[in-house]
């Protein structure tokens, strides 16, 4: 609409508005935090952000809010199987939920405004978020339980308006790429820094951080591979977009 000249928001909800972006909220699309920055910089994602433009929106480039993953007040999750019949919050977005759903979970839709005070009355025992986004909502006070399985990797577009953007001279809009672009390295050394300082905040105020093993790691991918994936890819989500990300990863 052109009221607002920058902003930026999680990939899930971006996939309201155009499913070009829903491939990003498929779990262990990405292996590790350093691999999907590189496929994020790549010429395969500069494309990517370029379709953002039929919608009146200009891509600039990614940053991150981290890995989501899942904290809760019911009890230490040390098994998988230890997910089931819990109820924890997602974002509104149906691969999210379908991704608790695979673990036994019971995803509860809810606007982010809501959460502490779910988890401080019982509506929900938890919610899948990244550990900044948790620590500075204070997440970690009320809830204990928190498992690391590094499950949904949260790129941040950063996108500006396209009628803001045209009124600018052309070597104004070549230099919004490059700053933004440029911020992307500072933001991901934040976002490092603060996430080591939220987990280590979780340690000192209580809260039990439990790492999955590589092999439980692997077993978390084979089931969402199995139990999620199918029903999104070929569909919602494009083939051809898995296999770029597999081209690109592949050349690394």
């Amino acid at each position: 609409m052109g009221t607002v000249d920058i902003g930026i928001g999680a990939t899930a909800t971006l996939s309201n508005f155009t499913n070009d972006f829903a491939l990003f909220d498929l779990p262990y699309l990405f292996t590790s935090k350093e691999q999907a920055r590189q496929v994020l910089h790549s010429d395969w994602a500069k494309q990517k952000l370029s379709e953002l433009e039929s919608l009146d929106m200009v891509g600039l480039t990614f940053w991150e809010a981290g890995m989501f993953d899942i904290i809760q007040s019911k009890r230490p999750v040390k098994e998988i199987s230890d997910f089931s019949g819990l109820t924890i919050r997602v974002m509104e977005n149906d691969i999210f939920m379908a991704t608790m759903t695979a673990l036994g979970i019971n995803p509860v839709p809810m606007a982010w405004s809501e959460v502490f005070t779910s988890i401080q009355n019982g509506t929900v025992d938890g919610t899948s978020n990244p550990p900044v986004t948790i620590y500075t909502a204070s997440i970690h006070t009320i809830a204990k339980n928190f498992t690391i399985a590094n499950m949904i990797y949260s790129p941040i577009p950063v996108i500006m308006s396209k009628s803001t953007y045209d009124t600018l001279p052309e070597d104004y809009q070549k230099l919004m790429y490059e700053a933004a672009e440029a911020a992307s390295s500072v933001e991901y050394e934040l976002i490092d820094q603060m996430e080591a300082e939220s987990l280590d905040a979780f340690k000192a105020e209580g809260t039990e951080v439990i790492y999955f093993t590589d092999e439980q790691i692997a077993e978390c991918q084979k089931i969402m591979k199995e139990q999620v994936w199918p029903a999104f890819v070929g569909g919602k989500v494009a083939r051809a977009d898995i296999d770029a990300i597999n081209d690109v990863i592949s050349n690394l």
